[in-house]
């Protein structure tokens, strides 16, 4: 539950009926004030599901992987793209849950299809 014991009783509520655990809060020069909470996610979120039964012999993938919709020439953009997004889904790094590389990988992979030679590296 809760680390930040500063929270007002509504977060600490919140956090609590959410399995959350506050781990900042401020109060801002106008009398406002912000909490950061973190909450885990549902067992019914759709980053568990299982790969569906079979393979698709053509693509030699998983049934689930996406059809590319873009060209691998886009690369060094969606690259750029990805990166600015990670950099702010993160704080800039200083809230990191997962590995940035691969996510950019993982999406490229889905946008742009499969590697077929030298392209750009995250």
């Amino acid at each position: 539950m809760s680390e930040c014991g500063g929270a007002p009783g509504f977060l600490q509520e919140l956090a609590g009926a959410t399995n959350g655990t506050i781990t900042d809060v401020q109060s801002l020069p106008d009398g406002s004030g912000c909490a950061m909470l973190s909450m885990p996610l549902p067992q019914d979120h759709w980053i568990y599901e299982d790969h569906p039964e079979g393979w698709d012999r053509v693509r030699d993938t998983f049934l689930d992987t996406p059809h590319p919709f873009l060209d691998r020439a886009l690369i060094p953009q969606l690259i750029d793209a990805l990166k600015y997004a990670i950099r702010g889904a993160t704080m800039r790094g200083k809230v990191m849950d997962f590995d940035p590389d691969a996510l950019v990988q993982n999406a490229i992979y889905a946008m742009c299809g499969p590697h077929r030679g030298k392209e750009p590296k995250p």
